[in-house]
């Protein structure tokens, strides 16, 4: 059998464009906002806060409300500074503000009397408490994305770190398991839904494959920088789903990062299945190899532009090529019973199986109606071959030019009428996934980015 699976991902830019909408910003990104008060407790309006990204170098600055309150919202996931600044108060600055996916990151700001030379270093703080949203999720980090064992180097393997998510069912179609998603699991019950009523989200945009609801696009583990589960309780701007998964992909900044990675597995190590053939027949191929690389940073034409804190970029390919050789035992005709003999036909506890001549059917004359049907009163009765034989003038030739298709049995007993044939076929696998992102800081108050995906799956099986 061959199966095929590709995938495409049109450029973001072109969606975004189609479907600009807040709610869909939202999902992806994250938002920074507070209130300004003095040191009475009054709230300060007029104030400039600077929300600034610290690894890119970006910066938008906002006013404050005559409550006091600022907001900063549609920004990319990251670690941010903010510092206000207002004549006849101390400059505030706090730096570390980490953001993550699709947060309402609430920062509130406490100014002393004093001038502008003068600043408050905030250096460290409680960890930021969700005031502004009743979502129930958990955000699954960069750091536990590169650190944690990833079998496959899958990054939805992750979600089962979120409460109230457990694995699906094993061998499903969405286990990773079946040709329909073999590219690793993808199946988890939020809260005991049912694995295909979950939804997957990258950069905001729908990332599922409507006939078993897997994903279509699968990011790289160098690519994600991180992803939010959300069960049971979510804003209704994700749409659908029991379960959802909003992974946000990484941008580059001031500075260039690179990575590249191999792992190879093959079966010099590995024992002999316990179904396959023995020695000296050849032990079932087992050829992993996993391999990429990602680029990012500035984007930088030399004598024409320079991207430092305005344009960046993050490039990454993934690939796999397998090659693991599976046992099937399966029952194949012996060369007797292929001829029609079954005078040694038995089951493997040794009872002959009796082969009856369907030309012989007719009615028990000593049927008792009174009774139940049983093989003691049995309603119709035929007449065995005799000896178990089939006359070789009663065989047709057609079926026996069908039995002699199938090969002759190879395993330890050749007499043996099932379990009787071990074959070992090999599962080649080719998977390539390509993917680039550019953010750009057009303005004071505006900013973009662009992402294109592209994958490729081959399975022969």
């Amino acid at each position: 059998m061959k199966a095929r699976s590709f995938a495409r991902r049109w450029p973001v830019a072109v969606v975004l464009l189609l479907l600009a909408r807040p709610a869909i910003a939202q999902v992806t990104t994250g938002s920074i906002l507070g209130t300004v008060r003095d040191a009475a407790g009054a709230e300060v309006p007029g104030a400039v806060v600077t929300i600034t990204e610290q690894g890119k170098g970006t910066s938008t600055t906002y006013q404050t409300d005559p409550s006091g309150s600022y907001v900063a919202p549609f920004l990319i996931p990251g670690t941010y500074e903010i510092s206000v600044d207002l004549q006849g108060f101390k400059k505030y600055l706090r730096r570390g503000v980490v953001l993550q996916v699709n947060q309402r990151a609430r920062v509130d700001v406490s100014l002393e009397i004093g001038t502008l030379t003068e600043t408050t270093n905030v250096d460290a703080l409680a960890p930021l408490v969700k005031e502004d949203s009743s979502d129930v999720g958990e955000v699954i980090e960069e750091r536990a994305i590169k650190e944690l064992p990833l079998n496959g180097r899958n990054f939805a393997t992750l979600v089962y770190l979120t409460p109230g998510i457990t694995p699906g069912q094993a061998g499903e179609n969405l286990s990773g398991a079946s040709t329909f998603n073999p590219r690793g699991a993808s199946n988890f019950n939020a809260l005991g839904h049912h694995a295909n009523s979950n939804a997957w989200l990258v950069d905001g945009i729908d990332n599922n494959e409507y006939t078993f609801n897997t994903v279509i696009v699968t990011p790289s583990v160098e690519s994600v920088r991180e992803f939010k589960v959300l069960a049971g309780t979510f804003s209704a701007e994700f749409g659908r789903g029991a379960g959802v998964v909003s992974v946000s992909t990484k941008s580059g900044n001031n500075d260039f990062h690179g990575t590249a990675f191999e792992y190879y597995r093959n079966d010099v190590w590995d024992a002999r299945n316990f179904f396959a053939r023995p020695a000296p027949v050849p032990k079932p191929k087992l050829r992993r190899n996993q391999y990429g690389a990602a680029l990012s940073g500035p984007l930088k034409i030399p004598g024409f532009y320079d991207g430092r804190n305005r344009t960046f970029f993050f490039v990454d390919y993934s690939g796999l090529d397998e090659t693991r050789g599976q046992v099937f035992v399966n029952t194949v005709p012996t060369a007797r019973t292929r001829l029609g003999d079954f005078s040694d036909f038995r089951r493997p506890n040794g009872q002959l199986i009796t082969i009856y001549d369907p030309l012989t059917t007719r009615l028990n004359p000593n049927y008792n109606p009174s009774l139940p049907v049983s093989s003691t009163n049995p309603r119709i009765i035929r007449d065995p071959f005799p000896g178990n034989i089939i006359p070789a003038n009663r065989l047709n030739p057609v079926g026996l030019k069908v039995a002699s298709i199938y090969p002759l049995p190879n395993g330890p007993n050749p007499g043996s009428n099932f379990d009787n044939y071990t074959s070992t076929v090999d599962r080649k696998v080719n998977d390539d996934n390509f993917a680039i992102r550019v953010d750009h800081k057009a303005g004071e108050k505006d900013s973009f980015f662009a992402r294109w995906s592209w994958g490729s799956f081959k399975l022969d099986a």
